[in-house]
């Protein structure tokens, strides 16, 4: 075996050796400690932060409550719905993406209580869920289960709910050419 070929197999060289599994381990300890904002596919796990991003981008929150390690609808509705490029194309622009996930197992006492607490805020008693939030943590509608919908039904169902939000207008801005935002010196008339 050359020197090469050696140090690629017992990890040196490839960043994945000492450093890599001491990388490996902070990256580990973060995400149970701190616990993730961000899950894969730009979903977010923080109810906080996604409606702080729904409101600086006013647009809703979609939330999907999923049990990932014991409900078999909430997988299918990822496969089938969540993970194509039907629904990526569709939310992208329209909704801030939050992912509740409460599996049986592999989260603190802690992050399963705040979770909790967002499924007892919403009233989800059924897996999955999905809700249609409003950016200040209202529901704009609600779906329970999946039945097996296409992406492009069970996408063409949350439109539909999106058309029925009234988003909330954000602040006019004022237009240079607007008589109340010239200029005057004091004595004279506007300036332009």
């Amino acid at each position: 075996m050359t020197e090469t070929a050696q140090r690629r197999a017992s990890g040196g060289g490839t960043g994945f050796g000492r450093l890599g599994a001491a990388a490996r381990a902070f990256v580990a300890w973060s995400w149970i400690v701190l616990g993730p904002t961000w899950a894969a596919d730009g979903w977010l796990t923080s109810y906080e932060a996604a409606l702080d991003a729904a409101q600086a981008q006013n647009k809703p929150v979609l939330t999907v409550f999923t049990g990932s390690d014991w409900c078999p609808h909430c997988r299918t509705l990822e496969e089938q719905v969540l993970h194509t490029e039907t629904f990526k194309a569709w939310a992208d622009g329209r909704v801030v993406l939050l992912m509740i996930d409460l599996p049986k197992q592999g989260i603190s006492a802690e992050e399963r209580a705040v979770r909790s607490r967002v499924c007892i805020t919403h009233h989800v008693r059924t897996f999955p869920s999905v809700l249609l939030i409003d950016p200040d943590g209202g529901r704009i509608a609600a779906q329970t289960g999946y039945v097996g919908q296409s992406a492009d039904a069970w996408v063409a169902t949350m439109s539909g709910h999106l058309e029925s939000w009234d988003a909330p207008t954000p602040p006019a801005v004022a237009s240079r050419d607007d008589p109340a935002m010239r200029l005057t010196s004091g004595n004279g008339p506007p300036r332009r």
